[in-house]
């Protein structure tokens, strides 16, 4: 308990999460790690700096430690911001997003802090490329110099570095081959890193799908028995009159019963990610699409300035 405490103050003493609580302290933020984790606080951040595309209304209010709750928030902003990189600041983001699930269900976890710190970033590249983006930056030369330092680091890092994101706006002037080859080799590096995960999660399908099979088989023979079990108790008690059944062969009864129900739990546990892992799957190759799309795209524009150059050349 001391360490979940110790790694929680830690990281509300962390630069992001003394930005985004001394910016935004008119909304009075949660005063530990546990409920700020629980979506509530970041979506009313992102209603006030975007009023048109964040709302409240469909946001669960004092979850609590409900996991559903707390992951049902962190999802609907996580995708809030997805789409406003997108149809906003027409940018794609190909860094690994963060893992919601996580941030719900372990709230206390090391992993939350560092996931969390993903999120954080997110709202912080919106906030400093908003409307209202001059009124942010004055907030931060009010922090201490070393979190203004890490601050401006991780502006730059959300809104300029090829490996986080990249803009999809196209441009119309022809490009110099030095920035058509850094442009392809990050979007085909991205590419192979969706791939990947594409793959990974796959796997995780399958690997999955496999065991739920597995228990919805064990679960069959283990009704199949209980019915035996059932039909040789009916045969004794007709045989024997109102003998009453052993200790051990309740014991056993109630074992097996236990068995059950805990592979019911877990059957249930199982489905429920196996089909998190199919939206992850669709997620992933509908990015990939949008990637081989600008690849396409960038290796027409290289063309065409390849022919360009070569024209003046002539």
């Amino acid at each position: 308990l001391s360490r979940c405490i110790s790694m929680g103050d830690d990281f509300m003493n962390s630069s992001l999460c003394i930005w985004l609580t001394r910016t935004f302290e008119e909304l009075q933020p949660p005063p530990n790690l546990f409920q700020l984790s629980d979506g509530e606080f970041l979506n009313r951040i992102m209603a006030t700096i975007s009023p048109a595309r964040f709302t409240m209304s469909r946001i669960n209010k004092d979850v609590g430690d409900d996991p559903k709750g707390r992951i049902e928030n962190l999802n609907c902003l996580l995708k809030n911001l997805l789409i406003y990189y997108e149809e906003i600041l027409n940018c794609l983001l190909i860094t690994k997003l963060p893992d919601v699930r996580c941030i719900g269900t372990e709230p206390q976890a090391f992993l939350t802090g560092l996931e969390l710190e993903k999120l954080f970033t997110l709202i912080l590249g919106i906030a400093f490329q908003c409307d209202n983006k001059n009124t942010y930056i004055k907030e931060v030369y009010l922090l201490p110099e070393d979190v203004q330092n890490e601050i401006m680091t991780k502006i730059q890092t959300i809104t300029e570095s090829n490996n986080v994101v990249i803009s999809s706006y196209i441009d119309t002037e022809p490009m110099e081959k030095p920035e058509v080859d850094s442009l392809f080799q990050t979007v085909l590096g991205s590419l192979q890193n969706v791939v990947g995960e594409r793959n990974e999660l796959h796997e995780k399908y399958i690997r999955m799908a496999q065991e739920r099979d597995e228990y919805l088989a064990i679960q069959q023979n283990t009704r199949g028995r209980r019915s035996t079990i059932s039909m040789n108790d009916s045969l004794s008690d007709s045989r024997d009159g109102s003998r009453s059944a052993t200790p051990a062969y309740n014991a056993e009864i109630a074992e097996l019963r236990n068995k059950l129900l805990a592979y019911e739990e877990e059957i249930e546990s199982k489905t429920d990610v196996i089909q998190k892992l199919r939206g992850d799957e669709q997620a992933s190759s509908e990015q990939i699409a949008r990637l081989q799309k600008d690849y396409r795209t960038l290796y027409d524009d290289a063309q065409a300035a390849r022919i360009y150059r070569d024209e003046i050349d002539v």
